[in-house]
């Protein structure tokens, strides 16, 4: 078995204790709070949290605008792996393949073995900036997701909204999922990548409901839909998500 995990524990890791947590942290907190974060200084026109606009604010500079040379290496690699400049589509689909094989995920496994290394970089420098802002803070960065799945953090320095591009409904939530699958697969920060998949599928399922512009700020959904889905997603397990994910482009109905 080597340095991949137990498929069987894997592929049904469960969410535990720690989304209950979550959850009721989350039914807590009054809806479209914005603190201002510590140590953070304030920005004129700013909407939304104050630390998640940083932290995705963060997150884009760490894996796009000025992403190290470590990472774009990394990246490459895996493309050039891939075998092909749409890289990020072309592991959505060879998951969602294996995903529907009763050998799941053997070879997803085997397509990504290779390129193990480079996946930890890319997976180090995400959680990095996710360590940065939330640290030991999962109620925090749910809620961040939601955020960023509603389009209600609105930053002037990009003169935008972070949310996820793409329409009806981003791919982005996909290529997440499939590449963190990959990395989970591998023994690449599994626990953390394992809480922060149900996140994404918050964010995925926030955002096709909200499908919010891209431009403009946005008005928060009701706090009754937030309880619904984060109860929803945060509380899947693995096997639940990746179940969930073989929809497109929305989410499966409950």
């Amino acid at each position: 078995m080597g340095a991949i995990l137990d498929r069987r524990r894997l592929l049904g890791l469960s969410a535990g204790a720690g989304a209950a947590v979550v959850l009721g942290a989350l039914d807590a907190a009054p809806a479209g709070a914005a603190p201002r974060g510590p140590g953070l200084p304030p920005v004129p026109g700013m909407l939304g949290d104050r630390r998640a606009n940083e932290l995705w604010y963060q997150f884009d500079l760490a894996t796009w605008h000025e992403a190290s040379q470590e990472f774009k290496d990394a990246w490459a690699a895996v493309k050039t792996h891939v075998g092909t400049d749409d890289a990020e589509m072309a592991m959505v689909r060879a998951w969602m393949d294996d995903m529907r094989s009763p050998d799941y995920p053997n070879a997803y496994v085997e397509l990504l073995a290779p390129v193990r290394e480079h996946l930890r970089v890319i997976s180090n420098v995400q959680l990095a900036v996710f360590d940065r802002y939330y640290r030991r803070d999962r109620r925090g960065l749910a809620s961040a997701f939601a955020d960023f799945g509603q389009g209600v953090l609105y930053d002037p320095r990009i003169d935008g909204v972070h949310s996820m591009n793409g329409e009806p409904a981003p791919a982005g939530y996909h290529i997440w999922h499939a590449v963190l699958r990959g990395q989970m697969f591998l023994g690449i920060d599994v626990r953390e990548w394992a809480a922060i998949d149900r996140m994404v599928g918050l964010g995925w399922a926030l955002q096709s409901i909200a499908k919010p512009s891209q431009t403009e700020p946005n008005p928060p959904l009701p706090k009754r839909v937030v309880r619904r889905e984060s109860r929803r997603w945060l509380r899947m397990s693995t096997a639940e998500l990746d179940r969930a994910f073989l929809s497109q482009p929305y989410p499966p109905p409950a």
